[in-house]
C-alpha cells in the first residue's frame, strides 16, 4: 500500500492532475477493501474530476461484478456540475468479448452506467 499512498499522494501535490486511470494492472483484480480504500483515497483530492478504472473483469470474470462492488462504486460517484468521479470502463477487443452473462453482471444497466464507445 506504501507506493499506492505515494502515489495518490505525488496526485494530490500536483493540480494539474484531473483525471486518474487505474489501469496497468486490472484494477478489479483488487479486493473491494483495497479498491475502495485507493478510490477514496483518490476521490479526496480536490483537483482529482474523474478516476477511470480500466478492467476486462466484467467479460471475462462476470462474476467479479457483485451487488457488493457494485454498492461500493455506486457510492464513489458523485455527478455535479463540476465533478464527476469513478467511470468504468470495460476494455473489450471485439463484441466477440462480451458474453451474454457480461451485460447482466455488468452494472451497465444502472443509471450513470458505462457508455459504449466506437
Amino acid at each position: 500500500m506504501k507506493y499506492i499512498q505515494d502515489g495518490i499522494n505525488y496526485i494530490a501535490a500536483h493540480p494539474e492532475v484531473r483525471d486518474v486511470i487505474m489501469s496497468g494492472g486490472d484494477p478489479l483484480m483488487l479486493t473491494d477493501f483495497m479498491l475502495e480504500r485507493i478510490v477514496s483515497g483518490l476521490r479526496a483530492i480536490p483537483h482529482v474530476e474523474i478516476i477511470r478504472l480500466g478492467t476486462k473483469m466484467p467479460c471475462v470474470l462476470p462474476q467479479r461484478i457483485t451487488p457488493k462492488l457494485v454498492k461500493m462504486l455506486k457510492s464513489t460517484i458523485r455527478c455535479t456540475s463540476t465533478r464527476i468521479s469513478t467511470i468504468p470502463g470495460m476494455h473489450v477487443g471485439s463484441q466477440a468479448g462480451l458474453r451474454d452473462d457480461c451485460r447482466c453482471r455488468h452494472p451497465a444497466g444502472q443509471p450513470g452506467g458505462p457508455y459504449e464507445g466506437r
